[in-house]
């Protein structure tokens, strides 16, 4: 088991190449309909490979260096471990960039006129995102995992699991 936690970072990458590659595949019948949004779903998909994976690189890189043993160090961040460290800034920076993007350049009218990259869900029924209804969910998306860091730098006396039995 322990090998699943050494290397759980390569699964969250393998997780969101899948997730990016079932994006393209969706898109398609999108492009069909309008060719002129294939250079936007060829952004998303380059940006959910590329940018998506930053922090679990950086994860991968600490635990592999041997900064850290496991998935579970980056839990306990008051270790103050440089890999740990670069992984929540990674986080904030993208965060940032986030908030940005959606809110100055445009980026909820991007995803609105992307169908396929955010849904909503009710009951079974999928339905496309309006740029109003990200620019209302992401600062509620943006507190809770502020609350989550904030639970996790509080941890304070806490030691990650012991994993080498």
């Amino acid at each position: 088991m322990e090998i699943v936690y050494k290397y759980f970072w390569l699964f969250l990458i393998i997780g969101a190449l899948i997730n990016a590659f079932m994006l393209k595949y969706r898109s398609q019948q999108y492009i069909a309909d309008d060719p002129s949004l294939k250079s936007g779903y060829n952004k998303i998909f380059l940006g959910i490979i590329f940018l998506g994976n930053i922090p679990w690189a950086i994860m991968g890189v600490g635990i592999l260096l041997g900064h850290n043993e496991s998935i579970y160090d980056y839990f306990f961040p008051r270790s103050w471990s440089f890999a740990v460290l670069a992984f929540y800034a990674s986080i904030g920076i993208m965060w940032i960039l986030g908030i940005w993007w959606i809110y100055f350049k445009n980026g909820a009218e991007f995803i609105e006129k992307h169908p396929g990259f955010l849904e909503s869900s009710s009951l079974g029924n999928r339905r496309h995102v309006t740029a109003r209804q990200v620019k209302l969910f992401l600062p509620l998306i943006i507190l809770a995992t502020v609350i989550a860091f904030g639970f996790m730098w509080s941890m304070e006396g806490i030691t990650p699991p012991d994993l080498s039995n």
